[in-house]
């Protein structure tokens, strides 16, 4: 036997099945966790092989690059640094804020820290479809800054979904996604559909929500080369290496959470 503390609860398979279908209940580090431990399906046919995605991977790296360099918090441009708080002249991103934490459940007891508020709703969506009897999702290839690599991601994300329709920076394709099939009314089935809270560490009151929709047979969505369509077994596999952003994994956790061991 383990003697644990008061803050320390075992808790049934069972009923961590029915918290993430429930809102802010188990954090972004728990259900990261639980993504590395989803069990394989018996049976798996890819749309597209794992060396053909590979390669896809690779000349994607090739063809879409960051350079990154770190400035001074002065030389920032358009963003405003008060005592309070750090933000955007335009009001429409994330601010940073410093709070004072005082706690008896922590390694320690007081300490001061920034965190990173975000002014809006995020979401992150998958759109899945049996192909070949399996259950695939399509994936969206990612750059993301302080990545030293690109990545996969869900089929689509925004940090505000609010008021997407008017994100100069959310790409073209990505709004016909939300519109056409996340947010058409009675087309599409709900597979999932949950907000779910970001990890309190780094983030004040952050939330996304995170949502799978899954096509009929014959039902398509036209993709371009950014995206591909990814098996169950080979999201598991990708997932062990590294190859999946943490929006995507969460999700997938979330969605495939009666699977874990």
């Amino acid at each position: 036997n383990i003697n644990f503390s008061k803050n320390h609860k075992w808790i049934a398979k069972r009923h961590l099945i029915s918290m993430v279908k429930k809102k802010n209940i188990l954090n972004m580090d728990t259900l990261s966790v639980f993504s590395c431990t989803i069990k394989k399906s018996s049976f798996d046919k890819p749309v597209n092989a794992m060396k053909k995605i590979d390669n896809w991977l690779i000349n994607m790296k090739k063809k879409y690059y960051m350079k990154i360099s770190r400035i001074k918090l002065c030389d920032m441009k358009n963003w405003t640094i008060t005592k309070k708080n750090i933000f955007h002249k335009s009001k429409n991103f994330f601010s940073i804020i410093g709070v004072r934490v005082s706690t008896r459940s922590r390694e320690v007891n007081y300490w001061d820290q920034p965190l990173i508020k975000n002014k809006n709703m995020a979401f992150a969506g998958f759109i899945v479809k049996k192909i070949n009897l399996t259950t695939h999702y399509l994936v969206r290839f990612s750059l993301k800054p302080g990545l030293k690599f690109g990545g996969l991601s869900c089929t689509v994300n925004t940090s505000n979904v609010n008021d997407y329709k008017k994100n100069n920076n959310l790409s073209f394709k990505s709004k016909f996604i939300l519109k056409n099939f996340f947010f058409r009314k009675r087309k599409y089935a709900v597979k999932y559909d949950t907000i779910q809270s970001d990890e309190g560490g780094r983030f004040y009151q952050s939330q996304i929500r995170n949502m799978v929709i899954q096509l009929k047979d014959q039902q398509k969505v036209k993709i371009d080369n950014n995206y591909k369509w990814i098996s169950q077994n080979q999201m598991i596999y990708l997932i062990k290496r590294g190859v999946l952003d943490i929006e995507a994994r969460l999700l997938f956790a979330c969605y495939n959470f009666n699977r874990i061991n």
